[in-house]
């Protein structure tokens, strides 16, 4: 009885001090959760973590847009406040809804003669506790925009932060079918989720946004290779999350990524993240023209020249000519005006070039600033006879402008990457060239701006003549 009772003794103590230990240790920290975004990679294959951080920046995390959305009659409208029509945003991306209510404001004496269509607004948020709330009420112009500002919780974000996430609410009102509404909204919240990692004498940096969507699985990822040496040219690709991604010759996936998003795991498929030095480009005639591909932004697919070259056939041309459409500015524009501006029009320079020539010919516009008038009114469904190239690698560089140039919309230089600073080609001059079917520069004009129609004249004749280009050594 006595051996029980001291085995029990000793039983309790083991247990104790079992218990004294745990207590007494740093708080077991909770496992991580994963989203897995592609099953079966071998285990031999090489991967990086990068770990993630959310760090509040005026630089947008997360675009989330809507457009025409209709209004609906309220049941008993008018018997209350006169408000007869409404708008239901649904849920925004800080887990409340919104609600907007419209009446018209027609017969409102406004004597300002700036003035737009008029209608009174009410909008209502309901959350939690499911009782609407008036955010905002008032007169509004079809010409003006609410914005309501948000915060967001970060785990309504699914990231890891101490902080709520600010952003604003943006809402458009008009109506094209009385007495109907119509709305466009979107919701931007500010802040940057990025990492990066040390990796084969270069940074591996990455960082994510969300469009459209916070699902975790429609995220978009920006990877960017920063070599430490000056001799190895950077690289960086941007896509979906779930995508495979090539940078530089490396294909890459993300495996899988946190579920609070505090850390990424890339996976390399294939190639390698070392970078092949770069090469000095010297633009020669008689020799190889550098390929390229670029985002054709009429008929919206890449383009390489080996594609136009194939186009041209092999006895043909192509044609390149570095430069913004002609377009009008305002008597009032006080910034500066680009010099790679064209002089003609598109379809003078057209025929310019065609001109009693019987030649194939490509011809291809390089262009970093586009009319959205010519994109929607001119090209789009209607196959124009040239191509529309953007100079930058990513299209959405492009600056898209109405029919005049704002001083306000002068956008400075460096915006991105451009097939013109791989050329090492002047950024605000005019450039027109030609290339053989073969790939070979026949003729460059660096500075074609102030004598376009010369120099389009000169490859019109060449072309006619059959010109080929004379091989150096």
């Amino acid at each position: 009885m006595q051996s029980q009772k001291q085995t029990l003794i000793y039983t309790m103590l083991f247990l104790f001090m079992i218990l004294l230990t745990m207590l007494s240790s740093p708080v077991w920290a909770e496992e991580k959760q994963w989203v897995v975004f592609h099953n079966n990679i071998s285990q031999d294959i090489e991967r990086f973590n990068i770990i993630l951080e959310f760090t509040q920046s005026s630089s947008i995390f997360c675009s989330i847009s809507q457009h025409g959305v209709k209004s609906e009659q309220i049941k008993d409208g008018g018997k209350k406040d006169g408000y007869k029509q409404q708008l239901n945003l649904g849920t925004a991306a800080d887990g409340n809804q919104y609600v907007v209510m419209l009446k018209d404001a027609s017969n409102m004496n406004v004597i300002s003669q700036d003035s737009d269509r008029l209608c009174m607004v009410k909008i209502l948020r309901t959350g939690e506790n499911k009782k609407p709330v008036t955010v905002k009420e008032g007169l509004l112009s079809f010409r003006g925009e609410i914005k309501i500002p948000l915060e967001v919780s970060p785990k309504q974000l699914s990231i890891s932060a101490k902080e709520p996430v600010a952003g604003a609410l943006k809402i458009s009102i008009y109506s094209h079918n009385p007495p109907v509404y119509e709305s466009r909204f979107s919701t931007t919240l500010n802040g940057t989720l990025s990492g990066s990692t040390s990796i084969k004498n270069a940074f591996l940096n990455t960082s994510i946004t969300c469009r459209d969507s916070l699902e975790l699985k429609d995220r978009y990822l920006n990877l960017s290779l920063k070599p430490f040496d000056n001799q190895m040219d950077p690289v960086s690709i941007n896509g979906k999350i779930s995508d495979i991604l090539m940078l530089g010759s490396a294909k890459l996936v993300v495996e899988k990524m946190a579920s609070d998003s505090s850390e990424l795991v890339l996976a390399l498929l294939d190639g390698d993240l070392a970078q092949v030095p770069k090469q000095e480009i010297v633009l020669s005639e008689g020799k190889p023209f550098p390929n390229f591909a670029r985002v054709e932004l009429v008929k919206r697919q890449l383009m390489t020249l080996d594609d136009l070259k194939k186009e041209a056939g092999p006895d043909g041309y192509v044609v390149l000519i570095f430069g913004d459409f002609k377009r009008l500015l305002p008597e009032y524009f006080s910034g500066r005006p680009a010099m790679r501006n064209l002089s003609l029009d598109e379809m003078m320079i057209f025929d310019i070039l065609k001109k009693d020539c019987k030649k194939s010919m490509v011809i291809s516009f390089i262009c970093q600033q586009l009319s959205l008038s010519d994109l929607y009114e001119k090209w789009i469904g209607r196959n124009p006879e040239f191509h529309v190239l953007s100079d930058f690698s990513n299209p959405l560089n492009i600056q898209f402008i109405g029919l005049v140039m704002e001083p306000r919309m002068h956008r400075p230089f460096d915006r991105g990457e451009t097939l013109r600073g791989k050329l090492k080609l002047e950024n605000e001059k005019v450039i027109t060239a030609l290339i053989d079917g073969k790939g070979d520069l026949v003729y460059i004009d660096v500075d074609a701006g102030n004598k376009l129609s010369g120099s389009l004249v000169h490859i019109n004749n060449l072309m006619k003549e059959g010109k080929q280009t004379e091989k150096q050594d």
